[in-house]
């Protein structure tokens, strides 16, 4: 049975744990910073051939309300695996909703989804979190509540 990973956001510091499949042991726990909603999302963005298994946060809190997505190993302690992406703006809380993808740009990577409270969602990679690609719609339609990739 397979590990899982679960998300804590909490009220003060917000918590993503990793669960043994076979006996619910905990294995990792991370931590985000206080009222910042670390672990509001989770998605696995699993490599296309060989290579590590990553894990992506959504923390849409923090300074501002701009949010952040980590790009977390969920084998190796925070300190040593957890790259984060940045590039929203104050009030967009990135990374509330999260969901992968495919290769989008040909890389060799998968790449992901992140939302944006404007109505936005963005097309990111998965080695570096740029945009690659912005979908717009209206806040009205509450556009982006939720989304998933949907094959080629």
């Amino acid at each position: 049975r397979p590990d899982v990973a679960v998300g804590a956001p909490g009220v003060d510091v917000g918590l993503v744990s990793i669960l043994s499949g076979p006996n619910g042991g905990t294995i990792r726990t991370f931590s985000g910073d206080p009222f910042t909603g670390f672990g509001t999302s989770l998605a696995l963005l699993r490599p296309l051939g060989t290579g590590p298994v990553r894990l992506l946060v959504g923390e849409p809190g923090g300074v501002s309300n701009r949010g952040r997505v980590w790009l977390l190993d969920p084998t190796q302690p925070a300190a040593a695996s957890g790259i984060w992406f940045r590039n929203g703006f104050a009030g967009e809380q990135l990374g509330e909703r999260l969901a992968t993808l495919g290769d989008v740009d040909g890389d060799g990577t998968p790449d992901f989804l992140a939302s944006r409270s404007n109505a936005r969602i963005d097309i990111r990679s998965g080695v570096d979190g740029t945009v690659l690609h912005i979908f717009s719609g209206t806040a009205a339609d509450d556009f982006g509540f939720a989304f998933a990739g949907a094959g080629d």
